[in-house]
């Protein structure tokens, strides 16, 4: 059975809520907005807005790993799943940052169906899967203790992954937390 990127973060998203009433403060989901794009030498730079979902959990201190899933929908879909394990260095009142690395599994799809010459929607597409270096960095403001605005900025140089691709992705976050 081939999973989607889409039902393997619901799944995921369930597992880790279970083992969020564990302990008290130390999860929290995420969901926001996420625009972003990718640049290439052969096309420019491609903007792509699109949604993000995520789940991160405290494993010391300062630590946290976490999961987020992104998707974006335009005239190609692409979907993406980060695994990261993030180090909180500096906070100072409400504000904290951090930054972050790990990996990013890549699910592109050219779904556009362009019309043949009698006017027939003709069905064009593929499917391209990469996993690359996640880079990144943020700040979270604390709105109140439960609650909490995240701000993230993720860089995957693709060239880096032996990849043939020309183009790094690059995508900025905002994400409302909700901490349990």
């Amino acid at each position: 059975m081939r999973w989607s990127i889409t039902s393997f973060a619901l799944a995921l998203l369930l597992v880790a809520g279970s083992a969020a009433a564990e302990e008290e403060h130390r999860f929290r989901l995420f969901a926001g907005l996420e625009p972003g794009g990718s640049y290439s030498d052969l096309s420019g730079f491609d903007f792509e807005i699109g949604y993000v979902l995520g789940f991160d959990a405290y494993v010391a201190p300062r630590w946290a790993v976490e999961l987020a899933a992104s998707f974006k929908d335009v005239s190609d879909e692409t979907n993406s799943l980060d695994a990261a394990a993030r180090f909180d260095f500096a906070q100072r009142g409400r504000w904290s940052l951090h930054g972050l690395g790990g990996l990013r599994y890549s699910e592109y799809r050219d779904v556009r169906r362009p019309f043949g010459p009698n006017g027939n929607p003709m069905t064009r597409g593929f499917t391209e899967e990469r996993t690359g270096v996640l880079l990144g960095f943020g700040a979270d403001r604390d709105l109140s203790s439960r609650f909490s605005l995240r701000l993230d900025a993720r860089f995957v140089p693709w060239s880096l992954s032996g990849d043939d691709a020309y183009f790094n992705d690059m995508t900025v976050s905002a994400a409302l937390a909700v901490r349990f």
